[in-house]
């Protein structure tokens, strides 16, 4: 856990083992993908903040 973080040092983050407390991930705008690879490109946007957010696993 990084210094500073606001996750309590008792409960700790979760793990795919454990539970615990994750921090909120950052905003996805809706899509406006007009196509199927602009629409990969958002999904992939949104996993990567909920991973950053400690959300799913890496």
């Amino acid at each position: 856990m990084a210094a500073g973080s606001p996750v309590s040092q008792s409960n700790g983050r979760a793990t795919t083992a454990r539970p615990g407390t994750v921090l909120q991930a950052a905003a996805q705008a809706n899509t406006a993908a007009a196509d199927v690879a602009g629409l990969v490109t958002d999904i992939n946007a949104l996993l990567a903040k909920l991973r950053t957010a400690g959300v799913i696993a890496t």
